[in-house]
């Protein structure tokens, strides 16, 4: 391993703990969000069950939240490998020519969240300077908003530091991956 390779695995692994801690930040909100409403579910049966009085603006509340667990923590789920793939013939091959082949899958979700962005971004600033909002309780539907592009756009950041990571090894298999989404191994990691 030569300096210039030492350097490039020195940055990459640096950025990937950086973006590693602020994934697994927006994992804990989108946790505490399940929990949350897991609890106002049971009060909202309870309540409507026991005292027919439901709890006011719960399906809004609901539907407004469920982006802070469905896709604020998607980058944190696509580190850890636990998002669903096909890719059969990636696992068929090996070497360089299966590093190049995730590479070019990687840049072409990169593209495409690349396209996306800036919609998200534009659906968030409109709701934000318009004061959208829901349509019983009134409340804000920015923060959702914001949550959906902060989730894609720590999506971007991890895509373009895995094809880095990929062309880096598909240049020279014989190198230590570094900065690409680990397999997830249930064992160890309730272990850790």
């Amino acid at each position: 391993m030569n300096d210039f390779d030492q350097m490039v695995a020195g940055s990459l692994s640096f950025a990937d703990s950086i973006l590693q801690k602020l994934e697994f930040a927006t994992a804990i909100v989108g946790a505490i969000f399940i929990f949350l409403l897991m609890m106002a579910g049971v009060s909202e049966v309870l309540l409507r069950t026991i005292f027919n009085s439901p709890i006011p603006g719960y399906i809004e509340a609901v539907q407004i939240s469920m982006v802070a667990f469905a896709i604020l923590p998607i980058s944190y789920c696509y580190q850890r490998d636990g998002h669903l793939k096909m890719d059969l013939l990636v696992r068929s091959l090996t070497g360089r020519s299966s590093w190049f082949l995730k590479s070019i899958a990687t840049f072409l979700g990169l593209a495409f969240i690349i396209i996306i962005l800036p919609a998200v971004y534009d659906f968030f600033h409109n709701s934000f300077v318009l004061g959208d909002s829901t349509m019983n309780m009134d409340w804000p539907v920015w923060p959702s908003k914001l949550a959906a592009l902060t989730g894609i756009a720590l999506l971007l950041l991890r895509l373009g530091l895995e094809v880095v990571a990929l062309l880096r090894m598909a240049i020279n298999p014989a190198l230590r991956p570094v900065a690409l989404p680990r397999k997830m191994d249930p064992i160890n990691d309730a272990v850790d």
